[in-house]
């Protein structure tokens, strides 16, 4: 978002934005930049492409969310990301909105999941949420989806996420397994976030009433255990 200047003196299609807005816990702090970006594009005839998170929706719901769904933020950060989707939405209608679940990013070796498997390899005991039900988006996957999305010409709001729904506790324990360390040392409970976040219980997860772009949850989250552990075996390699 520091180069809007530019923008105009390389004649761009498309502008793809990402800054924090995509990871869970933190504020849109850059809104402000964003929008006005988003004036330029819609001035400009420019497709702008962003991301939000899941954080838009509360947990009081029986099934994941979907796109057609309104979305009842329950926390700030949650409501600020609304506002700041709905300005969007509203600044330029060449506009391409993906939401992301949690991110899973192939090669991070210091993520919630790894930090999960770091404690185990050290001995340690885990309690984790199982009460706060989730959807992934592997960063790559993600990545490729949305581009596609853009170039079929789709706009609007997207859910980017694999297929499938389940808690920080049976998605930590999945990773165990994948990576061969002991799941049975992970129990339920509240002691452990994995991410180092406030604990959200409730349906936090995304779904689609549009299509489903990327693979199923469980490709997402074994090529995220292979390639942490080619990254800890070769940190070059990441």
């Amino acid at each position: 978002l520091g180069e809007l200047p530019r923008a105009a003196s390389v004649q761009p299609w498309a502008v793809l934005a990402t800054s924090d807005l995509a990871v869970r816990g933190t504020r849109p702090l850059e809104g402000a930049r964003l929008l006005a970006l988003a004036h330029r594009c819609a001035n400009e005839g420019i497709t702008l492409v962003t991301f939000s998170t899941d954080e838009v929706f509360g947990g009081d719901a029986e099934a994941p969310h979907c796109e057609s769904e309104t979305p009842t933020p329950d926390l700030p950060h949650g409501r600020e990301r609304h506002d700041l989707e709905r300005a969007l939405l509203a600044a330029t209608r060449d506009l391409l909105l993906v939401r992301t679940g949690v991110l899973l990013e192939p090669g991070v070796v210091d993520d919630g999941f790894m930090r999960v498997l770091s404690a185990l390899r050290s001995g340690a005991r885990l309690r984790v949420p199982d009460d706060e039900i989730v959807s992934l988006s592997s960063v790559p996957h993600l990545l490729d989806a949305t581009l596609d999305l853009l170039i079929d010409g789709e706009r609007g709001v997207w859910h980017g996420t694999h297929r499938g729904a389940a808690s920080l506790f049976e998605l930590s324990r999945r990773v165990a397994e994948l990576a061969g360390a002991e799941p049975g040392s992970i129990s339920a409970g509240r002691a452990l976030h994995p991410w180092g976040l406030e604990s959200r219980p409730g349906m936090r997860a995304l779904a689609s009433d549009r299509a489903w772009p990327m693979p199923p949850m469980a490709v997402a989250l074994a090529e995220h255990v292979a390639a942490a552990a080619l990254a800890r075996r070769d940190p070059s390699a990441a």
